[in-house]
């Protein structure tokens, strides 16, 4: 196997289970401010607020959650964007920052064999965040904070991170780089466009977000870290058999 030279890692749902212990905590508390900013919301359940945003995900996962949520109001929207994005240290227990299901073990093992980037969508501050909090900055020569909008516009603020890393190797073929990220469009598509390979860990809120163009078709696409991981060292064995 020609192993990649340069991995592309995305934070949130790849490295980091956003899904699993995170998003509950902010959902809930960037609801809770939607409810106090909305007129004549005092008295209506977060729950309700919650489902009906699972509801939004689900059925169309490329829609902007927020805008639709605040029924088209642009501003009550932003609040609660911003709530969502914007989290204080000191507000998010430790066992809410976690990594997933073989993120520690594919770090570990595709630092020996490439270069390794980190690209993700989100407040700087808080992305640094939870990137210190992991403990993870030490594998990665580069770290990118896009900042993150609705899905209309996030992809392009990832390309430009992308873009970045290739002009400053451009002296490597497209090929040997690889993104990695929980979503089809701004972490698959985006890279594509590069001529990269792409994988989707198809994991959290996102996975129901399937491909619809050409360059949204994953390389690989497993369910965790471990699973890629898997296939790499089964690769590399196979090529070294030969």
């Amino acid at each position: 196997m020609a192993f990649f030279k340069h991995i592309i890692f995305d934070l949130d749902d790849t490295l980091l289970d956003t899904s699993g212990a995170l998003i509950p905590i902010v959902a809930r508390r960037a609801i809770a401010a939607m409810i106090t900013a909305s007129p004549n919301s005092e008295h209506e359940s977060a729950d309700r607020w919650l489902a009906r945003r699972r509801e939004i995900m689900f059925q169309n996962p490329r829609a902007d959650v927020w805008l639709e949520l605040a029924n088209g109001n642009i501003e009550l929207a932003e609040i609660g964007r911003h709530s969502f994005y914007t989290q204080a240290r000191e507000t998010i227990p430790d066992e809410a920052v976690r990594l997933t299901h073989g993120a520690a073990d594919i770090l570990n093992w595709s630092q020996v064999h490439a270069t390794l980037h980190l690209v993700t969508s989100g407040d700087t501050k808080t992305q640094h965040g939870k990137i210190e909090r992991l403990g993870i900055a030490k594998y990665f020569e580069s770290i990118q904070v896009a900042p993150a909008t609705h899905s209309s516009t996030t992809g392009s603020n990832k390309s430009i991170a992308f873009e970045m890393i290739a002009r400053r190797f451009s002296d490597v073929d497209s090929d040997s780089f690889i993104s990695i990220g929980n979503r089809v469009d701004t972490d698959l598509g985006s890279a594509k466009r590069l001529g990269w390979k792409t994988a989707w860990i198809r994991y959290g809120e996102h996975s129901t977000l399937t491909p619809t163009l050409p360059e949204e078709i994953p390389d690989f696409e497993v369910p965790t870290l471990s699973n890629l991981l898997s296939i790499w060292r089964q690769q590399s064995d196979t090529s070294l058999i030969r």
